[in-house]
């Protein structure tokens, strides 16, 4: 019940095992010297108004800490930003859980990064779960740049409507996202453009980016691209989008520099491409309600995924999707970190099939979860 729980300068502190609840601005604040190292560790924020966890300046570690906007408390918040890394680089955000209540007024933003005229690169968020913010992770303003998400798992907290996965926005560039899972949410990306940066690089949507080894399941919509002046260079190489309501809802310029490679579509109702022009090549678009679009060395096979309806997607011994990618230098790994190829062409999908690989746990959410 304090505007603040931490509101932290200096360097090198650690905020360990820490219970912070109902603050009306910042849960955590960390600011400090320009290379802060400072660490927040085992930590539980609940119901941070304006942010629960913010990070300013570099070096700062987040690490298994849970952080939860719920408007069932006394307190009635209105989380804004769960984790915030803020005109920041060389940050990690790393195992910790995010949980956006379906009653929140606002739909929030769960890991975010913004650059704000500050350089913010570099920054590495891995090993989290985010469930139920309508930016679960934002790459946003031009300054943001080099930094990567990698294996994060997205659901949608049961409010699916408002509920969302990848975000490019405002210019950021040369992002990756790699080895996730956005599973029932409303978009699995999106790329935006909403005025905040003002810059001639950040009137884009957003360039250069990679999404790679991910698995995209039960979405509205795979990739919307709707505001800003369009959308280049950016690759989509060897995801699993698999039951899908639609493909693509795109209205900005989304031009051929744009790459879509080495992917599986699969079981998807529709698609709203508009001005995408998109370069598709070594795709598989199979049982789709919408005609394959234009490109080359596709198929339309069935995936022979090991088990689906349990979120397993490796490929089962004799897959058609076995060595029918093109290989390339962007994607030199699986999912499981499997090397690719393994055996006389890159395999489709977010994973290379590979001779007696480990079997899953039945639920992914578990092996995320704090």
């Amino acid at each position: 019940d304090y505007e603040y729980g931490v509101d932290s300068e200096g360097m090198e502190t650690v905020y360990d095992n820490l219970l912070v609840k109902d603050c009306s601005s910042y849960g955590i604040m960390i600011k400090g010297e320009v290379n802060s190292k400072h660490k927040v560790l085992n930590s539980v924020v609940l119901n941070g108004d304006v942010s629960s966890i913010r990070l300013f300046y570099n070096y700062n570690l987040v690490d298994n800490c849970e952080v939860y906007g719920d408007d069932h408390s006394s307190y009635q918040a209105n989380t804004d930003y769960y984790i915030s890394l803020y005109q920041s680089s060389f940050n990690t955000v790393r195992n910790s859980y995010i949980h956006r209540s379906p009653k929140m007024r606002h739909t929030g933003h769960g890991i975010s990064i913004k650059g704000s005229g500050v350089r913010s690169e570099y920054n590495l968020l891995e090993d989290c779960h985010i469930d139920g913010p309508r930016g679960a992770i934002e790459f946003r303003h031009s300054e943001v740049r080099y930094s990567v998400a990698r294996s994060i798992l997205v659901t949608s907290g049961g409010d699916k409507s408002n509920a969302g996965g990848i975000k490019f926005q405002d210019g950021a560039s040369y992002n990756t996202a790699e080895n996730c899972v956005v599973r029932g949410v409303n978009h699995g990306i999106l790329f935006k453009n909403s005025g905040e940066d003002r810059s001639p690089t950040g009137r884009k949507a957003g360039f250069k980016n990679k999404v790679i080894n991910s698995v995209f399941e039960d979405c509205s919509v795979w990739l919307i691209a709707d505001e800003g002046q369009g959308a280049h260079d950016n690759s989509f190489i060897n995801n699993t989008i698999y039951n899908n309501q639609s493909f693509s809802k795109i209205i900005i310029d989304f031009n051929s520099t744009n790459v879509f490679m080495n992917n599986i579509v699969a079981f998807t109702q529709r698609d709203e491409r508009g001005r995408s022009k998109m370069s598709y090549s070594h795709n598989n678009f199979f049982k789709n309600n919408f005609p394959t679009p234009n490109g080359s060395n596709h198929i339309s096979k069935e995936p022979d995924f090991r088990n689906p309806g349990k979120g397993d997607f490796r490929l089962d011994k004799g897959s058609p999707m076995i060595d029918q990618g093109k290989s390339t230098s962007l994607v030199v790994v699986d999912k499981d970190g499997n090397s690719r190829p393994q055996g006389g062409g890159q395999d489709l999908g977010a994973f290379e099939y590979e001779d007696g690989s480990k079997t899953p746990p039945e639920n992914e959410e578990v092996k995320a979860k704090v």
